[in-house]
């Protein structure tokens, strides 16, 4: 694993010429729950997750970005929550695909509870699910999710996130073991941003796409007020948060043609007023 990118920060166990391809695509999905509850909303982080996908796209030369939201994985863990997690669906495709536009990338969203539709898809789950060395349920799902969008999308690349590249740690890689070891031969490549940030000396390092009500976190969401939030905490994570929103605002600045301030707060919360605006 080497860090191949530092603005966005990217790492990677491959050479660009293994995944570069016009006809590829890049996938990366989005969960809705934590095993303890389910998200209240976006993280500002997930965009982080958008442009890094699209700087990745055009490095690449890849033909679109394929995003899937894990609606079903949700329902499957809580389906006493079913209501709440297609209201959460319905929002967070929203906020990627105004995200995705507004940045110029070829978009495709696709719902998890839409795959399960085909017969093709069921079948390439019951296959996962009979394979020995993938025991969890989640972990089979998200293996026959990457398998469907390289056999439809000729997905090429997929990319992930972790907490510390220089460890292991239970982030992205751990899926991305298990459909290795179920899919020897594939042609898709790895890369892997960096996680979500909180304000918790505790629980500094998050999934970029779920946010909890015990870990606060700045949302995409009309209303929130960024410089309240970043107005608690300890000075060094406080600066250690603006580091990393800032990065995300500069990324944003590079990419798009709807520029922001490039001061971090002002940046930052126009974003989140701007993505979380009805439409």
């Amino acid at each position: 694993m080497k860090k191949i990118n530092e603005t966005p920060p990217i790492w990677s166990t491959c050479e660009r010429s293994e995944w570069a391809n016009r006809q590829g695509a890049l996938y990366f999905g989005v969960g809705l729950t934590a095993r303890t509850e389910l998200s209240v909303g976006l993280p500002f982080d997930c965009l982080g997750m958008i442009l890094t996908a699209e700087w990745l796209r055009r490095a690449g030369d890849l033909k679109k970005v394929v995003v899937l939201v894990a609606d079903q994985h949700a329902i499957d863990s809580r389906p006493e929550e079913v209501e709440r997690i297609r209201e959460l669906e319905i929002e967070y495709r929203e906020i990627i695909t105004k995200a995705g536009a507004m940045v110029g990338m070829p978009l495709q969203v696709v719902r998890a509870s839409e795959l399960s539709t085909h017969e093709a898809f069921r079948e390439i789950l019951t296959d996962c699910r009979a394979f020995p060395e993938i025991t969890n349920e989640y972990v089979c799902r998200q293996t026959a999710d990457v398998m469907w969008f390289e056999q439809r999308e000729h997905l090429r690349l997929k990319l992930g996130w972790l907490t510390d590249p220089t460890k292991d740690a239970h982030d992205e890689r751990v899926f991305d073991k298990a459909f290795l070891e179920k899919n020897p031969s594939s042609l898709v490549r790895f890369a892997y941003t960096g996680s979500g940030k909180t304000m918790d000396g505790k629980r500094p390092n998050a999934p970029p796409y779920i946010a909890t009500a015990s870990v606060p976190r700045i949302l995409l969401k009309q209303g929130f007020s960024v410089s309240e939030y970043l107005s608690g905490g300890e000075p060094k994570m406080r600066d250690r948060m603006c580091s990393h929103i800032g990065s995300i605002v500069t990324l944003w600045n590079a990419l798009s043609p709807s520029k922001v301030h490039d001061e971090v707060f002002r940046g930052c919360q126009q974003l989140v007023d701007l993505l979380s605006a009805s439409s």
